[in-house]
């Protein structure tokens, strides 16, 4: 045990070695190198027999490579016509619905689930914006791709819906749909055709976008993203303004998500002038008008 009073080398080692939390597991070898770093240690020691651990990291930066390269070539040749096995979409009735059926449509894949609030707000709005579409003859489809920690909680939300639904016990296909599109959280809408994949910002665009729109829906994000960066590039760096008493710096973003603009009281992302002092962010537009 390192002496409890030691906390300098504690520190010291937590740096070396990049602990974040505990408990943590480092495994060295009698030199010291490095066999299990502190994010796989606890793992090897469970998981790998002894005598292999010191293979461990390289066998499970292999593993990961191998998945990594076959997540993207289903990605490169994913197909909506062939990637969904017959019987494994359902519809109000629980009749199946046959995937050759969607071909032509704009499909959209929603990873949602009831204990998520923010699924909970963006469900209706989303119910709403399909119904608009599909009464007025848009070919568009979404199908339920449920999060939800039980087959009776997935079935009573899904009775929210007006769509169609993964059967919640393909839970393979479910995992191996939030690989291909990369899913970090939910809600998410991934929006595809036949052609593969249109965009994974899907709420924005089917939300914000002209439905015959949503398939240069990415082209036109990135022209607008583009200028949008060649006009703030003309703005000052720095700027002060009467909603704040601290001097507000221009960055490209300041959080890994979003913002809420702290002058309009909506959100944003991307562009921002930020007060590191005390937190405080606005549109750039809202505090400074060329």
């Amino acid at each position: 045990m390192l002496p409890y009073e030691d906390r300098e080398f504690e520190a010291e080692l937590s740096k070396k070695y990049g602990i974040r939390g505990i408990p943590s597991l480092v495994l060295l070898d009698e030199s010291g190198a490095i066999l299990a770093g502190a994010e796989s240690g606890r793992q090897a020691i469970m998981e790998c027999p002894f005598d292999n651990i010191k293979s461990f990291e390289a066998e499970k930066k292999a593993k990961l490579e191998k998945r990594e390269r076959e997540v993207a070539e289903m990605k490169a040749n994913f197909k909506l016509s062939t990637f969904f096995p017959e019987a494994s979409i359902v519809d109000k009735s629980s009749a199946f619905v046959s995937p050759a059926s969607l071909q032509g449509k704009i499909v959209g894949i929603y990873f949602s689930a009831h204990w998520c609030p923010p699924c909970r707000s963006f469900t209706p709005l989303l119910a709403k914006k399909y119904m608009d579409l599909t009464l007025n003859g848009k070919d568009l489809e979404i199908i339920f791709v449920s999060s939800d920690r039980d087959e009776d909680s997935a079935a009573s939300y899904f009775a929210e819906m007006p769509w169609t639904m993964l059967k919640y016990s393909e839970r393979e296909m479910k995992a191996k749909l939030s690989a291909i599109f990369e899913v970090s959280g939910i809600p998410t809408l991934v929006l595809i055709d036949d052609q593969g994949v249109i965009t994974t910002d899907g709420r924005t665009a089917i939300m914000e976008c002209e439905f015959e729109g949503i398939r240069s829906y990415e082209e036109a994000k990135v022209a607008a993203a583009e200028k949008l960066a060649a006009e703030i590039a003309g703005y000052p760096q720095e700027v002060k303004h009467e909603c704040h008493v601290h001097p507000l710096k221009k960055m490209p973003q300041v959080y890994s998500g979003s913002f809420g603009c702290d002058v309009c009281g909506s959100g944003g992302t991307g562009w921002v002038y930020h007060c590191d002092e005390c937190g405080f962010d606005a549109h750039p537009k809202c505090v400074h008008t060329p």
